[in-house]
């Protein structure tokens, strides 16, 4: 399974191992001093089915499903980096990609464990900004997709924060909650 990030408006994009995704609801553990990480939530697409050379007019059928995914980041990087630590992205609620809204907006929040979180960040962009389609038609001219592999749109993160230890962060789209975690 392959991790890509994916930045539209640079035209680049960056690898990671499948060694970095939780399973979804696993804690998040974050090493002392927790300054020198930080928290952001993105979109993602997972892969429904092998592929390579996708035409543009059948992308869509590649893919199987949206999520919000948590990323934790090392702090000097200033933006996603070129790779993932072990156990550095949990996915949310993966929800069919033919449920996928025109508009989108995650709001993300966060509280000590057990209140209930407080709004922390978001960030809003349409479907149509992501260039979905193509962007899996270019991919796909380098690579070959197979099952259960992990795009993440980095233009959709939200603004970095420091992680809080016993915090629990949420995140909805369109008012839809969507990912639920711990961090620990």
């Amino acid at each position: 399974m392959k991790v890509l990030v994916v930045y539209s408006n640079e035209g680049k994009v960056l690898g990671g191992a499948d060694s970095a995704i939780l399973r979804q609801g696993e804690p998040v553990f974050v090493a002392d001093p927790v300054e020198n990480y930080r928290s952001s939530v993105a979109l993602a697409i997972r892969i429904k089915r092998l592929g390579t050379h996708i035409p543009v007019r059948k992308a869509l059928d590649f893919i199987d499903a949206f999520a919000p995914v948590h990323l934790l980041l090392p702090a000097e990087s200033g933006q996603l980096p070129p790779f993932f630590m072990d156990r550095a992205i949990s996915p949310g609620q993966w929800t069919p990609i033919d449920e996928m809204p025109a508009e989108m907006e995650i709001c993300v929040a966060q509280a000590p464990i057990p209140n209930e979180p407080e709004f922390l960040a978001k960030s809003t962009f349409s479907k149509d900004s992501l260039q979905i389609p193509q962007t899996l038609a270019c991919l796909s001219e380098q690579l070959t997709f197979r099952t259960g592999d992990i795009i993440i749109f980095a233009d959709t993160a939200t603004q970095e924060t420091v992680p809080r230890t016993d915090f629990r962060l949420t995140a909805a789209i369109n008012g839809i909650p969507a990912l639920d975690i711990k961090i620990k």
